[in-house]
């Protein structure tokens, strides 16, 4: 019987994961283009950027949501878990 690979190992993994590094860069690049935009057209052509919120906010949603799900893939993301750092017994924490 052969051996299964992991998941990690796959093509469509590693796409997906290429797809999402793709998308973080574009998005951060895109996030920061258009708040600079923004503050030229302000404060150099007295021009107002009218929707740029908008704009901005969904880029930065797309950025925060794969940035999350990025984060949780390496195990980087933010914790605010308190109940590790208190108790230091594991089977009191499975319990907890």
């Amino acid at each position: 019987m052969a051996t299964r690979k992991p998941i990690e190992e796959t093509k469509g993994w590693k796409l997906l994961l290429m797809g999402e590094r793709s998308i973080l860069v574009i998005t951060s690049g895109l996030a920061t283009f258009l708040v600079a935009v923004g503050v030229f057209m302000r404060y150099v052509l007295t021009k107002d950027f009218f929707g740029q919120e908008e704009v901005v906010t969904v880029v930065a949603m797309w950025l925060y949501w794969i940035g999350g799900v990025y984060g949780s893939y390496e195990d980087s993301h933010i914790k605010a878990d308190i109940c590790t750092d208190l108790i230091k017994n594991p089977k009191k924490l499975k319990f907890g």
